[in-house]
């Protein structure tokens, strides 16, 4: 029988300006429902992906609000800053098409957990 793995959506965007509200992975790791993967997963898929591990890592907190189905919940993607260009880089549990990033045309990559 076959192991169906959980997939997960990376992107680099330039750049978050405000990293006070980034949640550190302690108080995320509260929250595993709302979050598209483990911490340790989020950190190898964005190694992967073109990260330098280094920076601000931790969560942002997407609000009901930005979802068409808009339930009373939010969701939490992963975020690793990249300390020598500032570059951040998202990890999520769907290639999000919100209208800012659609501005920017970002590519998303998908990773299996």
């Amino acid at each position: 029988m076959s192991q169906v793995r959980k997939r997960v959506y990376v992107t680099s965007y330039g750049h978050i300006d405000c990293l006070k509200l980034i949640l550190p992975p302690e108080l995320a790791d509260r929250h595993p429902f709302m979050l598209p993967c483990s911490e340790a997963e989020a950190r190898q898929v964005l190694l992967q992906a073109g990260w330098e591990g280094d920076g601000v890592f931790g969560a942002i907190w997407l609000p009901p609000f930005l979802f068409s189905d808009g339930d009373t919940w939010g969701s939490l993607m992963w975020h690793g800053r990249q300390q020598n260009d500032g570059l951040s880089w998202l990890c999520a549990r769907e290639p999000y098409q919100f209208g800012g990033l659609k501005a920017v045309a970002i590519t998303w990559q998908e990773f299996p957990v």
